[in-house]
């Protein structure tokens, strides 16, 4: 089967579809969607209930394999709370930067090592200290983050943009140097490696080019997930970043992977690490519990997207 090869199934060709909350997945998709389209297709409200939302999907939409699922991989991610500052101290000395103006650079923006370094400095870039260059590392591959500052206050903080380098997994780049046991390089013992040496991890981290800038984000209720690429809050197993070559955004994503239960998901976020028709990473929440979590998924399985039956939606 080639990359982009397609196959058609039926909804009884979906492993544990009949057992899933199809109107909470209902309400995350007409989140995601323009409202023409949600009348289009006579969507139901998700408080008529779970049966009434099945139906729909399985009137309205047709389930598709895109790609090839012996090469699906499947990984989940967080939004986690952090200890910072908002001003630089003898605990926070890791700046987290704002996406530099383009009359601060040219092209090619600098890689990782070059700004941790001070390719920027002196540009009034820096929004909040981090405790450590790793967990600022961390930050970077979630993504977005709430900070705990020392007056109690919580700040949302969200991707703002990136330097254009390539995303290099220094977790494979471990395994394959014999640092990390095959399979085994989750976030915990790459962070426990990484600190174990300061030198020996900034050099680790400096292999990764790509860096990640931040800006802050207001108006987020504290049950609301962070923001994605969509520019929409995320919703806890409901929302996954995929890749939007192949999956558009506001897409329904039926996603099956092993050690986890099958389940609707709407194509919401992206992320640099995120290649190929079946690749996803599922969006687990907000805390500690969702990152232990998030970090011990890395499953194969398969998504399948369900594309409206009407030619014009």
């Amino acid at each position: 089967m080639s990359a982009r090869a397609e196959t058609w199934l039926d909804f009884s060709d979906l492993r544990g579809w009949d057992d899933d909350a199809h109107d909470a997945a209902l309400a995350v998709w007409l989140r995601s969607n323009p409202p023409d389209l949600a009348r289009t297709l006579a969507a139901p409200s998700p408080e008529d209930g779970p049966a009434v939302a099945r139906r729909w999907w399985q009137e309205r939409f047709r389930p598709v394999l895109v790609g090839d699922p012996a090469r699906a991989r499947l990984t989940a991610y967080y939004e986690p709370v952090i200890p910072a500052s908002d001003v630089p101290t003898a605990r926070f000395t890791a700046p987290l930067l704002a996406l530099p103006p383009e009359s601060a650079w040219r092209e090619p923006m600098p890689d990782r090592a070059a700004i941790v370094a001070g390719a920027f400095a002196g540009f009034g870039l820096e929004l909040f200290w981090l405790e450590d260059a790793v967990e600022l590392y961390f930050l970077q591959i979630q993504g977005s983050g709430r900070l705990k500052l020392p007056d109690g206050r919580l700040v949302r903080i969200g991707y703002a943009g990136r330097n254009g380098h390539d995303y290099a997994s220094i977790g494979r780049i471990m395994m394959a140097e014999g640092h990390m046991p095959e399979g085994g390089a989750s976030a915990g013992r790459i962070k426990k490696w990484l600190r174990a040496d300061p030198d020996r991890g900034a050099r680790m981290m400096a292999r990764n080019p790509s860096y990640v800038f931040f800006r802050e984000i207001a108006n987020l209720r504290d049950d609301e997930g962070p923001i994605g690429a969509m520019g929409l809050p995320l919703s806890a197993h409901r929302s996954l970043a995929i890749d939007t070559r192949h999956h558009p955004f506001g897409s329904a994503i039926w996603v099956e992977a092993n050690g986890l239960t099958p389940r609707l998901m709407v194509a919401m976020d992206r992320g640099t690490a995120i290649r190929g028709p079946q690749r996803g990473d599922i969006f687990f929440g907000t805390g500690e519990a969702a990152g232990n979590e998030a970090g011990r998924v890395s499953a194969r399985g398969r998504l399948l997207r369900l594309v409206p039956v009407e030619s014009d939606a």
